[in-house]
């Protein structure tokens, strides 16, 4: 009975652990979504001239969750005219939502910093602030990759030896 305890508290804190280290991963995939998303939402602007809310439900579609029910919500915002501008469309559609990603706050910014303009520019314009976009998220994308390496390697170690530590010392 005492080894099948503490065998259930090793394998409690491995299970924590590997979840912990796998927020990491998340955040990265999710972040290259967002640079999908982000490629096609120029696409269908620039050359497609399809309106924004439009754009966004159709890119939503194409999108694995919880970015395809971000894209949706601002869509949805967007055509029931529920904001009064585009910025804030993302802004609340973000705070709604960001209990369900594991992105972090300057990821964010990247997307409201290029609300504030879309729409308010011709297509040069446009094109440039997309440009700079994807940019920034390339920059947070190889950040990202960097720390899901690193990191979520030593949360899984530390989850395991937390818990044969706590195991050894409860002998």
């Amino acid at each position: 009975m005492r080894f099948f305890l503490l065998m259930l508290i090793v394998m409690l804190c491995s299970l924590i652990g590997y979840s912990y280290g796998e927020q990491f991963n998340n955040r990265y995939i999710q972040l290259q979504e967002l640079m999908r998303a982000l490629i096609d939402l120029q696409n269908e602007i620039i050359f497609a001239h399809t309106p924004l809310p439009n754009a966004l439900n159709k890119i939503g579609e194409k999108c694995k969750e919880p970015i395809k029910i971000l894209l949706k919500d601002i869509s949805e915002k967007l055509s029931k005219n529920e904001v009064s501008n585009v910025y804030i469309a993302f802004k609340c559609s973000i705070n709604d939502h960001k209990k369900n990603l594991n992105l972090k706050n300057e990821d964010y910014d990247v997307f409201l910093d290029l609300s504030k303009s879309l729409g308010e520019t011709n297509v040069d314009g446009q094109s440039k602030l997309f440009s700079l976009a994807k940019e920034k998220l390339n920059s947070l994308l190889k950040i990202a990759e960097k720390e899901c390496n690193s990191n979520r390697k030593v949360y899984r170690y530390l989850g395991v030896s937390v818990g044969a530590m706590i195991s050894i010392f409860l002998m």
